[in-house]
């Protein structure tokens, strides 16, 4: 099966770890929304978990995707495969060798 992986990436343009991830995630949902019938698997935090879900809860909204995208938090160790985009990312932080190593898989980067 191949693996293709889109880097959604906020680098240092953010205050906050938190601010990061809502542009990432705003990006990532306007993404979606273009597309048909979508699962969105979002590895649980239980720190982040209420504002992911009122963020998630809007933007789909604003989107237009509530008939086309279904969203859920799931733990690492219930979902697996949310092992690939751990990897993808801690790669992509790591840059030079890591970076170069993981690129035949990321097919685009969004600079958010």
């Amino acid at each position: 099966m191949p693996v293709t992986a889109t880097v959604y990436d906020a680098a240092r343009r953010y205050r906050t770890e938190r601010e990061a991830r809502s542009a990432c995630l705003a990006a990532l949902i306007r993404d979606l929304a273009a597309g048909r019938d979508t699962r969105l698997v979002i590895e649980q935090d239980d720190s982040l978990l209420p504002s992911d879900r009122h963020e998630l809860f809007q933007l789909t909204r604003q989107s237009g995707a509530v008939d086309v995208l279904r969203y859920q938090h799931q733990r690492a160790h219930a979902e697996l495969l949310l092992a690939l985009p751990d990897v993808v990312a801690w790669c992509w932080v790591r840059s030079g060798d890591w970076r170069r190593r993981v690129s035949p898989i990321i097919t685009t980067v969004r600079h958010v």
